[in-house]
Order: C-alpha cells, then sequence, then structure tokens
C-alpha cells in the first residue's frame, strides 16, 4: 500500500504556486491542481512500483484525495508512468481521512498488506488519526521495529498529521491562531 501525495507523487509545484500567491490550502484550488493532472513522479517511486510487480506484488495506492478527483489522480499516474493505476487499486477519501476502512477493504479482497508507504504517521496505523505529538511520538517508539521494515516513511516537511498534532481542535482554529500555534512549537534560526 502506498500513499499518494508527497509518496508517488510530487505536489511541490502547487505548494509553490500557494507560496508565491499568498495562498492557504482549499479544497477548490487543491482539485483544479489534482485535475490539470501536473503532479510528477517522486523520484525513484515509480521504479519502486516497478520492482514490486516483478516481485508478484501488487501495488493499492490509499489516498486523501477526494474519491470525486479519483479520474484525474489515476490519469496522472498513468503520465508518470505508475502501474496499478485503475479504480481497483487507486482508492481516495470518501467519509473519513483515517485510512484504516481503505485498508481493510483490501484485505477483505484476500490480500495481504506486507508493506505501507507514505508520508505521515496516519499512512500507517489508525491509532494516531488526529492524535497530539506526543501521543504520536510515543506510539512510533512503541512500533519502532515495524519503520523501516513494514512502514516506509518518507520525509515531508510541507504538511501532514503533525499540524493538528500541535494542539486540540487544530482544524477548528482561524488562520491566525494556526499561526500564533505554530510559532510557538517551532525553533527558528537566529540568524547569527
Amino acid at each position: 500500500m502506498l500513499d499518494l501525495d508527497e509518496t508517488v507523487l510530487d505536489n511541490s509545484a502547487f505548494a509553490a504556486w500557494q507560496a508565491v500567491n499568498h495562498k492557504l490550502y482549499s479544497p477548490k484550488d487543491w482539485a483544479r491542481w489534482v485535475n490539470a493532472k501536473q503532479a510528477t513522479e517522486i523520484p525513484g517511486s515509480v521504479d519502486f512500483i516497478k520492482t514490486a510487480k516483478e516481485l508478484g506484488f501488487e501495488v493499492f495506492y490509499v489516498s486523501n484525495r477526494n474519491v470525486n478527483l479519483t479520474q484525474p489522480t489515476i490519469e496522472n499516474l498513468k503520465n508518470i508512468g505508475a502501474l496499478f493505476v485503475d479504480e481497483e487499486h487507486v482508492l481516495g477519501k470518501t467519509t473519513t481521512s483515517n485510512k484504516a476502512p481503505r485498508l481493510k477493504s483490501i484485505e477483505d479482497k484476500g490480500y495481504t498488506i506486507v508493506l505501507l508507504g507514505g508520508d505521515n504517521l496516519d499512512d500507517f496505523d489508525s491509532v494516531v488519526h488526529h492524535k497530539l505529538n506526543i501521543e504520536r511520538r510515543n506510539h512510533v517508539e512503541n512500533m519502532k521495529d515495524d519503520y523501516g521494515t513494514k512502514f516506509i516513511v518518507l520525509p515531508n516537511p510541507e504538511y501532514g498529521g503533525f499540524d493538528s498534532g500541535i494542539v486540540d481542535g487544530y482544524y477548528q482554529l482561524s488562520t491566525s491562531e494556526k499561526i500564533e500555534v505554530r510559532k510557538k512549537v517551532i525553533k527558528p534560526w537566529d540568524g547569527k
């Protein structure tokens, strides 16, 4: 199982567009980006997928892209040369961003998930879904033997569950309140 965004698909051009246009995330802008089908490959991801196929594995993509964006997502994946690119293998978000029900649906079809690749702890274990960062760190410590073997983590400094893990009720905060709580946890360079 692979996550898509910042695991297989590189959306840094969208993030750069946001930065130069002083835009925060919005579902409308994100949908425009997905429909443009211009995400590029995270280097090595397509080779990884091809190797998995050569070894006899199937790859499922479990993404928190809304299910109504499945078709342009499939087309974008085809554009970068990914395999297993169809509605059976590309599972978008329907009612929840918790990936556990979608992972279970794969297992219910008779598959065994042997590896999970992603850029966010939520890609691996729903136990940390919407939890505070202290709980997320403790969970990683408790599951450390699975990281690098069953769970393959790619770094994503742009966004992730660590955002909402800063403080309870993060998503209910205004933009200025989010900025303030972020300022309290970052450790910027002093310029010297």
